[in-house]
């Protein structure tokens, strides 16, 4: 899957309200944004169960920030199968694999996780 967005943000698989479920096979994930740029997001009671035979790469190429997988207020994000995590930001905030308010991210990988920040990085926040 490849998304980019040439002024705004762009998600590969995002999930928020009312408890929104994604559930799949995805081969690999590409997002590249002017702006924000997520890979894997679950927001608020959203949902994100992914089988991945791939690599995820997130890559925010203006002011913004670049997350590869994320959940924040009580979304919940499982993702399998994952290869290598690259993220970067170039103005911005880079995270590889974030959870925070009442969310959580499970991630079984096999590759390297890559996160390259223009302003500052974390690699994992809880």
């Amino acid at each position: 899957m490849t998304v980019s967005s040439d002024a705004a943000d762009a998600y590969g698989l995002y999930a928020a309200y009312g408890g929104s479920t994604i559930s799949g096979d995805v081969g690999s994930i590409s997002v590249t944004a002017a702006r924000n740029a997520y890979g894997v997001y679950a927001y608020n009671t959203g949902s994100v169960n992914a089988v991945l035979d791939g690599d995820i790469d997130v890559a925010s190429i203006g002011a913004g920030r670049a997350e590869g997988i994320a959940a924040d207020s009580t979304g919940h994000v499982v993702v399998t199968g994952l290869g290598d995590l690259d993220v970067s930001a170039s103005n911005g905030e880079a995270r590889g694999i974030s959870a925070s308010n009442v969310s959580s991210a499970d991630v079984s990988m096999d590759g390297d996780t890559t996160v390259t920040a223009g302003k500052w990085q974390r690699l994992w926040r809880r």
